[in-house]
């Protein structure tokens, strides 16, 4: 805001100066009005609570919805952030590699965790920035790559990420392993998202695509799996999701019919030991004691 307006306003309640604190206006009361979008909303704090709801998503994270959560939300027009339920709950410190525009971060802080998220794209992690404020989360954002994180030895409770590693070339992805078991505490776990090749729909999708290249998919066994994320320490698989890579039952409210009944479906599924056949799964490795 300019301070030439600033220098104007005052605190309707007790009509005390106004000063900026942390994207809001507050007075030396402690009385607080937020800005949205720029804007001051020197109401009273109920009728400002209700007005600062997130009524509008970011259209970054509008633009990218299909790439980050897949072909279901194709045609979707969101009515609110697609926060997903975070599986693991806990405390400590977690770092969300390839973190997008925060979906899982902020999924994360409602968890329990403090979050570091990184992200290769500057857009996205300052899309993810402009998301905290809006939802009013803590969580801090950085650009920075998977294969070499920029974090001291040991650092993380717990590393997580989604829909990321199952990207990259695999020998990209053994190297980003080894970069994952570095920053994690001895004993710390991780959990990574990916692509099970045997998966009802994986195997059709592996069978009729072209060979991946670039940021497409690929598709993995569950051997494989083992044995890379072994690097780190004791490893198990559990099932995401079935009939696709981001089938997220936190979000049925926002999805058409059609994408409605998928989840169910899958849910029903993954209730069941069904795991080889998961499209999605999550690769939980535990470090070793170093």
């Amino acid at each position: 805001m300019q301070a030439a307006v600033l220098k104007t306003l005052a605190c309707p309640r007790d009509q005390g100066e106004l000063f900026e604190d942390n994207h809001d206006l507050v007075c030396l009361q402690g009385h607080r009005y937020a800005i949205a979008d720029g804007v001051p909303i020197l109401t009273s704090p109920e009728a400002a609570t209700k007005r600062t709801k997130v009524t509008r998503v970011d259209p970054v994270v509008q633009a990218l919805l299909v790439s980050t959560c897949g072909n279901l939300y194709r045609g979707c027009t969101l009515p609110r952030y697609p926060i997903p339920h975070f599986r693991f709950p806990g405390t400590g410190l977690l770092l969300d590699v390839g973190c997008g525009w925060g979906r899982w971060s902020f999924s994360a802080v409602n968890a329990g965790y403090t979050v570091n998220g990184i992200d290769e794209s500057l857009q996205r992690v300052l899309a993810a920035r402009r998301v905290a404020r809006d939802l009013g989360i803590d969580a801090e954002f950085l650009v920075a790559d998977a294969r070499c994180l920029p974090f001291r030895p040991e650092t993380f409770d717990v590393v997580f990420s989604y829909s990321v590693l199952q990207h990259l070339s695999k020998n990209d992805t053994a190297t980003s392993v080894r970069s994952i078991r570095s920053v994690l505490k001895s004993g710390a776990r991780s959990y990574v998202q990916m692509a099970n090749i045997a998966g009802l729909r994986s195997f059709t999708n592996y069978l009729r695509l072209p060979p991946p290249t670039g940021f497409n998919v690929r598709y993995w066994r569950l051997s494989e799996m083992r044995r890379v994320f072994s690097f780190i320490g004791e490893t198990e698989i559990q099932t995401d999701g079935f009939f696709g890579l981001n089938v997220q039952a936190s979000d049925l409210d926002i999805l058409p019919f059609w994408a409605r009944t998928i989840i169910r479906s899958s849910e029903c599924l993954r209730r069941l030991p069904l795991t080889p056949l998961a499209d999605s799964v999550y690769v939980n490795s535990v470090k070793k004691n170093s």
